[in-house]
């Protein structure tokens, strides 16, 4: 999607104002907690269907987002993410348990429900978000564990993730 590398921290941003966004949130404690509320209520809704609109009412427009397979910055890149996790996950379902947050940023857990060959998958991971004035997520990166939901299924691959997880845990 995006072959150049990008650091969110470089874009928009020089390092005095970074720093004075740090000591100056734009955002208020309650404008924060509006986002992030609106952000699990529309994200929990999100579908194959009608996820371009939800991505267009939430991000911004030059989002920088990254996830341990993606990195993508643009409203567009953002869309085909979500397009390909729809197109091969049609019955994906996110579900938010926890959420927080200070000053323009916000973290939000959650749980990622859907069938894999007949089999249901529930990946679980944390986002942190980053919101504008506008209360818009102008940076969403999220954790998770892809080898325990990929890299582990694969047949040598996951063989020699196991052994090594052996050999390396307490």
């Amino acid at each position: 999607m995006q072959n150049e590398e990008f650091d969110p921290l470089e874009t928009d941003l020089d390092l005095a104002s970074l720093k004075k966004e740090l000591i100056q949130p734009k955002l208020t404690p309650d404008q924060l907690q509006s986002a992030l509320q609106r952000y699990v209520e529309e994200m929990s809704r999100i579908d194959r269907d009608q996820f371009r609109k939800t991505l267009h009412e939430l991000f911004a427009r030059n989002v920088y987002f990254k996830d341990p397979f993606n990195e993508v910055r643009g409203l567009a890149d953002l869309e085909q993410v979500y397009a390909k996790l729809f197109a091969l996950h049609p019955d994906a379902v996110l579900r938010f348990h926890l959420h927080a947050g200070s000053g323009d940023t916000g973290y939000v857990e959650w749980h990622l429900h859907y069938t894999d060959q007949g089999r249901p998958i529930q990946r679980n991971g944390v986002s942190k978000l980053l919101f504008d004035e506008q209360g818009r997520v102008r940076v969403q990166m999220d954790y998770w564990d892809s080898g325990e939901h990929y890299f582990r299924r694969l047949p040598v691959l996951g063989s020699l993730l196991d052994w090594l997880a052996s050999k390396l845990g307490v």
